[in-house]
């Protein structure tokens, strides 16, 4: 009984985490992509001061994984897996404290989910 729990949490934080991908790429990508554009001019801008005062610039280091990369596989993996990390730890913890207490079931899944 206690692995079938464990991965109905696993499950509902595999859903939020999906929702939660779905939000990012629509919402929070557009505002990632304005900072890094802003980002890369005011670089560009320091390089051509410190060219034209003499100063030696230095060079971008390696790119390791392109932006492509993380704005889709990336932010994927890590939102889709910290969530089901989480909903399973949820429901561990529901499974830990069940019982323990007098309180009904669905309002120890609350106080659990509220605290975390």
């Amino acid at each position: 009984m206690e692995i079938r729990v464990i991965l109905r949490g696993a499950l509902s934080g595999f859903i939020a985490g999906v929702l939660g991908f779905i939000f990012a790429r629509i919402f929070a990508e557009p505002v990632i992509n304005k900072a890094i554009d802003y980002e890369s001019g005011r670089d560009a801008v320091l390089a051509a001061l410190n060219h034209a005062a003499g100063r030696p610039v230095a060079p971008d280091g390696p790119e390791i994984f392109s932006r492509t990369i993380q704005s889709t596989i990336g932010i994927a993996t890590g939102i889709i897996a910290f969530s089901t990390a989480m909903g399973a730890l949820v429901a561990v913890a529901y499974l830990v404290l069940h019982g323990r207490f007098s309180i009904r079931p669905r309002n120890l899944v609350w106080m659990i989910a509220g605290f975390g």
